[in-house]
């Protein structure tokens, strides 16, 4: 490690959490928190073109277009040199209330001008604190997180691909995996009455039974269902939103206390056969750090993360890669993940 000097009159001010990415050589940073009640919006370049004599140049980039709002913990990423996409991220109110802003907006490296997406398809769960890889082409992939309405880390069941092309939220499995925001038939131990309900939390594992158990809303009742009672009926077209208090916070939809299922792995196995994902995905978890092998090579490394409401932190790292061409909505391709030692 050594020290750089900036050599700019222009510095950015002092931040965490912000949303950067690589282009033509410099390094471009948007957003951050600055302090307790200080959020930002502005885009900074560093010019590293003379690191090796241990000198940088930074410059404020005025951006135009629909500008976004300030936020932190957002990602932004580089797509082919021609435009980055920033997702996710928002601001902490008083009150431990989080404002999640899932709005996307695409920055144009050639004019640095801002757009506002309006997508379709299965919107992912909003979240901070996430990754995002572009995959090739159009398509982002983004992955865990933190959801901060209903406290939980995200892991495989929320990851999601954007073709930032059509604009479409992409459908990575079958269709047939227990979620969150699909609605099941829900079956007695009998197997002679069934109701209908929406799955609004887990898995647990049921100690009593040491089966996996899912949180389902029949009617105005939120029960613990065992997985091998619920079949998957339909999707729905928007993630269910948490209850909300009168003065606007959100509350958990689940009869507990709405903290993080804990897994004992620190991986999922994927076992629908239909998935575009493949191997061991990292156990819902934020903070990862994600670097590409060699770029153009379409393989990542994950290391670390932490579910730090929980005190529990990662060391692991994992690999992922892009077999076949880019994913596309017959399922050629695989996005294969496995867990290196």
């Amino acid at each position: 490690w050594r020290a750089l000097r900036n050599s700019s009159d222009q510095c950015p001010s002092a931040r965490y959490f912000v949303a950067s990415f690589e282009h033509l050589g410099a390094l471009y940073a948007w957003g951050g928190r600055s302090s307790q009640d200080k959020y930002c919006n502005d885009l900074w370049r560093l010019d590293r073109s003379r690191a090796q004599q241990d000198i940088v140049h930074t410059e404020e980039v005025v951006a135009s277009g629909s500008l976004p709002p300030a936020r932190f913990g957002s990602t932004l990423t580089n797509c082919d040199d021609r435009f980055a996409l920033l997702f996710g991220g928002g601001q902490w109110k008083t009150g431990g209330r989080f404002l999640s802003d899932s709005t996307i907006y695409s920055l144009n490296l050639r004019a640095f001008e801002w757009s506002r997406l309006h997508t379709t398809g299965l919107d992912p769960m909003p979240r901070l604190q996430h990754s995002a890889v572009n995959l090739g082409g159009n398509l982002v992939l983004i992955f865990g997180g933190y959801e901060a309405s209903e406290r939980r880390y995200l892991g495989y069941p929320d990851a999601a691909v954007l073709n930032a092309r059509s604009l479409q939220w992409m459908q990575l499995d079958s269709g047939n995996r227990l979620r969150i925001g699909v609605q099941v038939e829900v079956s007695s131990d009998e197997g002679d009455d069934k109701a209908i309900g929406l799955v609004v939390d887990g898995p647990e594992l049921i100690p009593h039974c040491s089966q996996n158990g899912w949180y389902v809303k029949v009617g105005s009742e939120v029960m613990l269902v065992e997985e091998r009672l619920l079949q998957v009926r339909q999707h729905l077209q928007r993630r269910p939103r948490a209850p909300m208090h009168q003065d606007g916070e959100q509350l958990p939809v689940t009869a507990s206390d709405g903290a993080q299922r804990m897994d004992e792995s620190n991986f999922e196995e994927i076992q629908d056969e239909h998935s575009w994902m493949q191997g061991c995905f990292p156990c819902g978890r934020a903070g990862m750090a994600v670097a590409e092998a060699k770029p153009g090579t379409r393989r990542f490394y994950i290391f670390g993360g932490a579910r730090y409401v929980h005190q529990e932190w990662f060391s692991d790292v994992f690999e992922f890669s892009l077999k076949g061409s880019a994913p596309r909505n017959d399922g050629m391709s695989k996005l294969d993940w496995s867990q290196n030692s």
